[in-house]
């Protein structure tokens, strides 16, 4: 049966979305649009499987709210009602050619099991570091990942105590995920395996960091044999 996130979760974020709000009130003028996510989880993730992070996510086609409607019960009510869903309509990955995807997928089949059949993509989950940002497009500015950061982290490890997978791979540079995954704010110590590659383990889990391939030299496969180079050290410490 496909594992879905506890209503503690959704309590955690509704508490973000309330301090997200808070904050936004000491300078009401700032107008934007925000959006949040929701751990995505494929309809074939099982527990023992495979998670990819990345940094943040807008443009997945919700209209947003101004953080000041976060402060109607409602409002937050009708957003985390939307996250419940868990929308992964893994179809749009098919014709999708970011290499944040196109690394992921190389990665997933190189690492057990080998699946026979179906869409790779409905065989993990998908999170992100940051859990909210602009609706439309950019990534959260300063003030939001301050304001939200206690809250992410909290996320994080429900994300990954109840989905519990084997392997985690963090696409999202270090300058994204270095404080996120430390020994006091998540209890994991990293370890430098090669210029731009970490790697940790997460109780059972083991967890390489990377940096977004988004612009980088090398191949798709050659940034994927990195991150295979980081579940190998891992298998040996």
């Amino acid at each position: 049966m496909q594992p879905q996130l506890p209503d503690e979760y959704f309590r955690v974020f509704e508490n973000m979305l309330v301090a997200i709000a808070d904050q936004h009130g000491k300078n009401p003028n700032r107008q934007f649009s925000l959006d949040g996510f929701a751990a995505h989880i494929g309809s074939k993730y099982r527990p023992g499987g495979f998670m990819l992070v990345g940094r943040a996510v807008n443009g997945l086609g919700n209209p947003g709210w101004n953080p000041s409607e976060i402060n109607e019960e409602f409002r937050r009510a009708t957003a985390l009602a939307e996250m419940r869903k868990n929308p992964f309509n893994t179809t749009f990955l098919r014709c999708y050619h970011a290499p944040f995807w196109q690394v992921g997928e190389r990665v997933f089949n190189k690492l057990p099991p080998v699946i026979e059949n179906g869409f790779w993509a409905d065989h993990i989950v998908w999170s992100n570091l940051e859990k909210v940002t602009y609706a439309k497009s950019g990534n959260p500015p300063q003030w939001l990942r301050d304001t939200q950061f206690p809250f992410a982290n909290e996320l994080l490890k429900i994300e990954h105590d109840a989905l519990l997978p084997d392997y985690m791979l963090v696409s999202a540079g270090e300058w994204w995920y270095a404080n996120h995954f430390t020994v006091e704010a998540l209890g994991v110590e990293r370890h430098r395996v090669a210029d731009s590659v970490e790697a940790a383990h997460w109780g059972k889990t083991k967890v390489v960091f990377t940096e977004h391939p988004q612009g980088k030299k090398g191949t798709r496969e050659e940034f994927a044999h990195q991150v295979m180079d980081g579940f190998e050290w891992l298998e040996k410490h």
